[in-house]
């Protein structure tokens, strides 16, 4: 609300105009800011189902991290893998997401092979078979640590982890939307504050199009840009150190000859 109301004194505007450019300003606040500037990540503990779902929080715009914590503190990330069936849409009313539907078993070699296949089927089709187990190991990648696979169903705003995920709880890292809580305002930080101020100018005249030409509100739209890129810039500035750490690590100990 401060900086409408600089934008509106120093463009001699009546104060009867606050209302729209309020809206102006908190519509570039939720999107163009949020997401490219100002916006800020959140971690949550989330509860996971009986049904191995857990829900996908409303704050979140995005997401960059589903894990576990480790003993260093750090955050074990699951593996995403699309394969995992979101069938049933009704999650929370199912216990067993994948009741009556059937499953495939591995082969038994007294009596699940199929008719017409030779005894060793699962061998040469397979690759592998052990402990009543078959494994296709050709192709397979070296492979990372896993506890666990995820996969997001948009539509029903649910995180669809592996049947096997032996975890109670998961931790979850995305962007805040950046809404306010109630009777409380938008904060645009002070490195950001002029790209706000350019964002209202640039869209009070896209909004005019009788007052204003074509050309104007490209030569604002650019200003706005090139004002948001040096906001990014004060937000986010070089940290020497993380450069030089960086530098550092890119030197590996290796045998020559």
């Amino acid at each position: 609300m401060k900086i409408c109301n600089e934008w509106l004194l120093s463009a001699d505007k009546s104060m009867h105009e606050l209302h729209r450019i309020y809206q102006l300003a908190r519509i570039g606040a939720e999107e163009e800011f949020n997401l490219d500037i100002t916006g800020g990540f959140r971690t949550e503990l989330l509860d996971v189902n009986p049904n191995k779902t857990v829900q996908f929080p409303t704050w979140a715009q995005s997401f960059s991290k589903i894990g576990i914590i480790n003993q260093a503190g750090e955050i074990v990330t699951l593996k995403v893998n699309n394969q995992l069936s979101n069938y049933h849409a009704i999650y929370y009313d199912q216990m067993n997401r994948y009741e009556g539907v059937p499953l495939l078993n591995t082969f038994d070699l007294n009596s699940d092979i199929p008719t017409g296949y030779p005894y060793f089927y699962p061998n040469w089709y397979l690759n592998y078979f052990g402990q009543s187990t078959s494994y296709n190991l050709f192709g397979m990648p070296s492979g990372t640590p896993s506890i666990g696979s995820y996969k997001i169903d948009i539509k029903n705003n649910v995180i669809l982890l592996n049947p096997e995920f032996p975890y109670s709880k998961v931790l979850f890292e995305g962007l805040d939307s950046g809404i306010p809580e109630a009777n409380s305002d938008y904060m645009i930080p002070i490195q950001a504050a002029n790209a706000m101020r350019q964002y209202i100018r640039w869209k009070n005249m896209e909004d005019l199009p009788k007052k204003y030409s074509m050309s104007q509100v490209e030569r604002e739209r650019k200003k706005f840009y090139n004002e948001k890129r040096l906001a990014a810039m004060r937000i986010n500035p070089l940290n020497i150190t993380e450069v030089t750490d960086a530098e550092r690590q890119s030197w590996k100990l290796v045998a020559k000859a």
